[in-house]
């Protein structure tokens, strides 16, 4: 009877009995994360996972989370990806609450209300994102998108002709004020 080290199971070898490692030593991010500077991004949510189960380091009480997966519009694909954690819990003082309110574009969902991660996959958000002092991304907000941004990446910058010099004016509010009629004001 051949005995195998505790550490050993029969995944261990792929088609071929070629060994699998039981540890590889990874980039340390995950993969798929966003490469970008810190900043507000607009982010379409992608998908929601769990629940998981959490533990509270201060009181030792179990708790479940949900992982909300946005991808950042305009990053590259393999590069695009940020996750935030919120608890289960939904009342209108919880961050899921209001990652419910970002998504349904600023408007807060009916006490009672239920929604499937079909309902919500797909829709668009400000997320506000920053980097911790150990180089992890952290998502410190999510918002609604501004109504007046359009759900597309932000064009390049085009920096536009300068102004004409009109009798010695600069800019528009020079020229505006030199082309006002003089009025003799009695304060």
């Amino acid at each position: 009877m051949s005995r195998r080290p505790p550490h050993s199971s029969a995944a261990e070898t792929q088609e071929g009995n070629e060994p699998v490692a039981l540890i590889t030593v990874s980039q340390g991010k995950r993969e798929g994360a966003f490469g970008g500077p810190d900043g507000a991004y607009q982010a379409t949510l992608v998908a929601i996972e769990g629940p998981r189960p959490a533990t509270n380091s201060r009181t030792g009480e179990e708790f479940s989370l949900l992982d909300w997966v946005f991808a950042i519009e305009g990053a590259p694909d393999d590069a695009c990806l940020v996750w935030a954690s919120t608890s289960v819990a939904s009342g209108p003082k919880s961050k899921m609450y209001g990652y419910l309110t970002a998504l349904l574009g600023g408007r807060a969902p009916a006490v009672g209300q239920s929604f499937e991660a079909a309902d919500l996959v797909g829709r668009q958000a400000l997320v506000t994102i920053r980097r911790d002092e150990d180089g992890w991304l952290k998502v410190e907000n999510v918002s609604a998108m501004p109504a007046a941004v359009p759900p597309q990446p932000t064009p390049a910058v085009v920096t536009p002709p300068a102004a004409p010099q009109v009798n010695g004016a600069h800019t528009l509010r020079q020229r505006l004020a030199q082309a006002q009629p003089k009025q003799d004001l009695p304060f």
